[in-house]
């Protein structure tokens, strides 16, 4: 990680390499096996950090004979309307979705100036709230897990 001409340095207008620990995860994951989904991270240290902080967030879908698109085209457009407001965010530097053909999953990376901007963000009344609430009433995906980082180590710009 501090080598930048290392093995997994590349072409880029910035880079930022980190070395993250969970402090907060919840929810179940199919990705890793497919047979028996479960927890992503152990969390041995539930203590908030100070300053910055990682969270991802992951959906995932059982992709049978019986599967409702509705669904996936639903959450797929929820996150797009949140998407579409995140550069006005205060407080979050760096975000990106990704997505995995199979299993069928989705994944969203952010960095936050501080835990308190992240939830301000994430519960406060505004364009996220809305949504998420809606998934818990109406859940949208098969698994979803939330996951919290502390930055232990960084090299480089978010």
């Amino acid at each position: 990680m501090h080598d930048p001409w290392g093995p997994a340095s590349w072409e880029s207008g910035t880079q930022w390499s980190a070395v993250l620990e969970p402090f907060r995860h919840r929810g179940t994951v199919q990705w890793l096996n497919p047979k028996e989904p479960g927890p992503v991270f152990s969390v041995t240290d539930h203590h908030r950090p100070e300053g910055r902080c990682v969270v991802m967030t992951t959906a995932g879908w059982e992709m049978g004979a019986d599967f409702d698109w509705s669904r996936a085209i639903e959450f797929t457009r929820r996150i797009d309307e949140v998407v579409s407001q995140l550069d006005t965010v205060p407080g979050l530097h760096y975000w990106r979705n990704l997505t995995f053909p199979m299993p069928s999953a989705g994944m969203t990376l952010s960095v936050w100036e501080d835990v308190k901007a992240m939830q301000t963000f994430a519960y406060q009344p505004g364009f996220h709230k809305p949504h998420m609430e809606y998934h818990w009433a109406n859940p949208l995906g098969d698994y979803d897990s939330y996951t919290r980082f502390r930055i232990v180590d960084e090299v480089g710009t978010p």
